[in-house]
Order: C-alpha cells, then structure tokens, then sequence
C-alpha cells in the first residue's frame, strides 16, 4: 500500500522490520524451506522498493542474497519446480537490471529449458516481460 501510494522510504522501513523478522525466524530454523523461501520473498521486497527508489545496487544485492537462497533450496528439493521458477526469476532482475545482454541469454536459455511459456506454473509480469525478451534476437 506505500510504495503504490509513492511513500517508498515508509515502505522501505516496513519491507526491512519484516525482514528482520525473517530473518530471526529463518536463523532460528535454517533447516525450514518455507522459513528459508519466505526470507527469499522479503529480501525481494527490500529489493523491489530499493530498485523503485533508484538504488540499484542495493536491490542487487537483495535480489543476489534471495537467489543464492534460492539456490540452496533448488539443491535440497531438485524436483520442486517452483524453487527453479523463484531462482530464474532473481536472475531476471539482476540482469535487468544490470543490462546484462549475456545474463539475459542465459535466463532466457533456462526459462526456454524449464518449458517456457506453457510450463509455467503462474502468471506474472516478470514473466511477460521475459518472454518478451524471449522473442527478442540473441
């Protein structure tokens, strides 16, 4: 609700008690993946409102520390799809935000390997803009 009515400093300070929070309760319980993929989820916020405010590095190094989350939770559940689909997606952002041209091929070579647009398993932007760069000559 801040950051759509443009207070991103108050969301910012929202995004980052409930991450702390996350935090905690992740530390406490490292073995959890739902505790591990909901600090995933917060770092992405912290870095969302970041990249909304203009500070890119920042939201990359929130969306890096998600990913290599991210990562680790790929490596523990290999047949959970959705821990792949979550991982692409920061790699998205990062390369986006990098303007990455390599970075980007390789997402979309991964996004093309997990079945493309006919195996994902929810509707996003993220995904819509992908796709788009999908499209686009390699």
């Amino acid at each position: 609700m801040l950051v759509a009515q443009g207070d991103l400093a108050g969301a910012r300070a929202r995004f980052e008690e409930g991450l702390d929070i996350v935090r905690r309760l992740a530390a406490g319980d490292p073995s959890s993946a739902g505790l591990q993929r909901d600090l995933s989820f917060s770092l992405n916020r912290v870095g969302d409102v970041l990249r909304l405010s203009g500070q890119n590095d920042g939201a990359v190094r929130a969306y890096g520390e998600s990913a290599a989350l991210l990562e680790r939770l790929a490596a523990t559940e290999p047949k959970n799809a959705w821990h792949r689909w979550d991982l692409l997606e920061q790699r998205f952002r990062i390369a986006q935000i990098n303007a990455d041209a390599s970075a980007m091929r390789t997402v979309v070579g991964t996004y093309r390997a997990l079945g493309g647009h006919s195996a994902k398993p929810f509707s996003a932007r993220w995904i819509d803009e992908l796709e788009a760069s999908a499209l686009e000559p390699s």
